[in-house]
């Protein structure tokens, strides 16, 4: 069996995950790929978010939970700031090298602004690249579009019940919950011009 996720879809969780193995695609297993397209075996499960509640995630997580953590941790190198958060401060003109600034201003960041900028940056960061690039296994330039067994959508209940029953892992256990961050608003009015 493999299962398909990306960044900011229970990927911490299936990481954290004692009988599961993270796959990078390399010699030593892209026949599974393969066979996977050849004779549908191993089957294939993909676990998708809706792209609006893994961008709010992503947010909550990059720009407001992990700067508050490095702040509180007092974990202030420049090794600390994550991709996606460096291209964040580069486009506004922040100096990476004080990082507790940098850390403010990740926390002061407002959510429509980076809804702006996302399309100019999405594909930059594995935390925002489109869930579909998952379907591929890539090795040495071949692309392997992978034949899907079932996809569940992790934001129902229902989809997470029948992934444990297939599946036989247990997902009661939640990791890098974002829900305590609360949002004080969506998104900017624009007046017409």
């Amino acid at each position: 069996m493999i299962v398909l996720t990306s960044f900011k879809v229970m990927y911490a969780f299936m990481q954290k995950q004692q009988t599961l193995e993270r796959v990078f695609w390399n010699k030593t297993n892209f026949h599974l790929a393969i066979l996977n397209k050849v004779i549908n075996s191993p089957k294939v499960f993909m676990l998708l978010r809706s792209p609006e509640a893994r961008f709010i995630s992503y947010f909550k997580d990059k720009f407001r939970q992990e700067p508050s953590r490095m702040l509180k941790e007092g974990r202030l190198q420049p090794n600390h700031l994550q991709q996606c958060q460096r291209l964040w401060l580069k486009h506004i003109g922040a100096p990476l090298n004080d990082v507790e600034a940098c850390c403010h201003e990740l926390i002061k960041t407002p959510i429509d602004e980076i809804v702006e900028w996302l399309p100019r940056s999405y594909k930059e960061d594995s935390h925002t690249i489109p869930q579909y690039y998952s379907l591929f296994a890539s090795w040495r330039g071949i692309s392997i579009r992978l034949n899907i067994e079932k996809a569940f959508l992790i934001d129902r209940d229902d989809h997470l019940q029948l992934f444990s029953q297939l599946t036989k892992i247990d997902i009661s256990q939640k990791v890098n919950s974002t829900k305590k961050y609360l949002l004080k608003s969506f998104f900017r009015h624009h007046q017409r011009q």
